[in-house]
């Protein structure tokens, strides 16, 4: 049809409604009203509750979140009679989420997703969340007399860069640069408490699983009089002697009393040998350089604990002259769980805090303003009596820096300005000890990072062995080499004390391989939320960036991408703790049962995992 035959229907069309009265004001009226009918009819609503799924009682002011399959939201609360109304959604699959303080969804039995057609209206929708327990008991002496303001914190088995450690549930793994400590109003709330006159104490906020009661209080008698300790339920001096307590679902468990006994403790001494620049007159700045000590306790199950963390001021010996080293502030970082410091003798003599029996990793390091200067740490044995240590070397940071280079395959999607570079410690020291600020933006001004041309320092990292990692690297990149000279170092890691003084050259790549798959249970139905693992050849675990993790959608689906190339093992399980992926004992109990896999540069697998179940 021509424009001109176009032009004569249109016009004729015009003349037509207004000799009968039509003008356009009135169709275009009556056309949005039709519009609107259209989509009233066409959208859908939801009206339900939400109820306590022990007691059945219906709860107010719970967030009801509705997520379709396209990304859009919806948020409403429950009223006072536990109902709510979500209306004007797009027809599709919306995915339920609940959240009230106090409570948590038990997936288990909880609605997960629900359908919808045009113009369905759903109505008597039942969602239920379940209460969270509690633990209660007291904290008693020897002769069952009272122990006031005792520290009394809820701990459960974590895992920090493979490393099993004991911190409260939900608490900081560290990543940021920040450790937790007993006593510090990081821990999560109802996971910590204090004693009252009576020594009694209650946890809560805490979901169902194993838990241990740690106790830190000033109660301890020692030869040294008085000193701050930690105690697990019942009274013991490590993991391995420790009791753990259930806690069921939305139920207090009663009576965890810990009857505190007082041990032997004993100290360990030893020598700091600081480097120069740990000397306030080696300072460029105003701010005088700290002192920071850490003791993490650790057990022949491999269980850790920080028993101890302290900021001191006292003088230090470098070089033959002592040295005044000045305290400042670092926030959280100052804890006063352990009342009795870390203390000079004898001229650059220390000694510890009294301890108990056992392993015991005693770190220091100097910095100022938040950035490490030197790190030094020794382990000590406890049996029964005092340990001379020895030397205590502390070694200076040193910078790493080096260029990175991008590969034609991916050139175009990749920022040099956007991308994180991290370095990963695999030693395993307390966050505070790795660096302050172990991050750097690769692309901020060259006095931090990296030039145009792609060159990089981080220039503040402390002696010891580590691994490069990114982030905001585009979904299908991967590391594909770390050199000095020919020798790639992405799977040793890079000795900072040898080798720092050499320039790195990283080389980016991809597309990486990726697999897709889905994850079923024994009756093969879907399982959502499972937690897929993907661990690389024994040979290269040491290389924390091969691991992968993802958790299954509501269909039992998940994707990985940007995997470098090698062999694998991959498992699945319908709950895991985060990061026990990458603890070599929980990953032998399953070894025999993982799907082995092999990554192809570009290669797409498609994969179908049997759900390891909840014991």
């Amino acid at each position: 049809m021509g424009v001109s035959q176009d032009k004569y229907l249109i016009n004729g069309w015009r003349s037509t409604l207004h000799k009968i009265g039509f003008v356009p004001s009135v169709l275009f009226a009556v056309l949005s009203v039709v519009l609107l009918m259209s989509a009233a009819q066409s959208s859908a609503s939801i009206e339900g509750s939400v109820r306590n799924q022990l007691s059945g009682v219906p709860l107010t002011g719970v967030q009801v979140v509705l997520k379709n399959d396209v990304g859009r939201s919806i948020s409403v609360l429950t009223d006072g009679n536990g109902t709510f109304t979500a209306g004007d959604l797009a027809p599709g699959r919306y995915v339920v989420s609940l959240s009230k303080n106090g409570f948590y969804s038990d997936r288990t039995s909880a609605l997960e997703s629900i359908s919808l057609k045009a113009g369905e209206n759903a109505k008597n929708v039942r969602l239920d969340l379940m209460p969270k327990s509690g633990i209660t008991g007291r904290i008693l002496d020897e002769d069952y007399k009272p122990i006031p303001s005792a520290t009394v914190v809820a701990l459960q088995i974590q895992y920090d860069r493979g490393r099993r450690v004991l911190r409260p549930p939900g608490a900081s793994s560290g990543d940021s640069g920040s450790e937790w400590s007993p006593g510090a109003s990081s821990s999560p709330e109802g996971t910590q408490s204090f004693t009252d006159a009576r020594g009694g104490y209650r946890l809560f906020n805490l979901q169902p699983g194993e838990y241990y009661i740690g106790v830190w209080a000033n109660h301890s008698k020692s030869r040294l009089g008085d000193v701050t300790a930690v105690q697990l339920y019942p009274n013991a001096t490590s993991a391995d002697e420790a009791i753990v307590v259930t806690v069921l679902p939305g139920i207090d468990t009663t009576g965890i009393d810990v009857r505190w006994k007082n041990h032997p403790t004993y100290t360990v001494r030893f020598k700091i040998l600081a480097p120069p620049i740990c000397s306030k007159d080696d300072q460029v700045t105003v701010a005088t350089p700290t002192l920071i000590f850490n003791v993490i306790q650790r057990t022949e199950t491999g269980i850790s604990i920080r028993v101890g963390h302290r900021t001191v001021e006292a003088p230090i010996s470098i070089q033959g002259t002592t040295r005044q080293i000045g305290q400042i502030g670092l926030g959280n970082l100052v804890s006063t769980t352990t009342a009795n410091p870390f203390r000079i003798i004898d001229g650059d003599v220390w000694i510890s805090p009294p301890l108990y029996r056992g392993t015991y990793d005693i770190s220091v390091s100097c910095g100022v303003i938040g950035i490490t200067k030197a790190v030094g740490q020794l382990t000590a044995q406890i049996t029964n009596q005092d340990v001379d240590g020895g030397a205590l070397v502390m070694r200076p940071d040193v910078p790493i820096s080096g260029h990175v280079s991008v590969a034609p395959s991916i050139a175009g999607q990749v920022d040099l300005k956007k991308l994180l570079i991290r370095y990963r410690d695999l030693e395993w020291r307390p966050r505070n000890l790795e660096a302050y600020g172990d991050l750097m933006f690769v692309g901020l001004p060259s006095d931090l990072s990296i030039l145009p041309d792609g060159k990089f320092t981080i220039p503040y990292v402390p002696a010891g062995r580590y691994i490069l990692t990114f982030t905001g690297l585009p979904t299908n990149a991967y590391v594909a080499s770390v050199r000095i000279g020919a020798r790639d170092l992405r799977d040793t890691g890079i000795d900072s004390a040898a080798e720092g003084a050499a320039p790195l050259e990283v080389t980016l790549d991809g597309p990486g391989g990726a697999i897709d798959g889905v994850v079923r249970n024994s009756s093969g139905i879907p399982v959502s939320h499972a937690q897929v693992g993907l661990i690389p050849e024994q040979k290269r675990r040491s290389n924390f960036s091969l691991f992968k993790s993802a958790s299954t959608d509501i269909d039992g689906r998940f994707s990985l991408r940007g995997i470098a190339p090698g062999q694998y093992d991959l498992l699945a399980w319908e709950s895991s703790p985060n990061g026990a992926y990458l603890n070599a004992e929980y990953l032998r109990v399953f070894e025999n049962k993982a799907a082995k896999i092999s990554i192809e540069r570009g290669s797409v697998n498609q994969v179908s995992l049997a759900a390891i179940p909840v014991k």
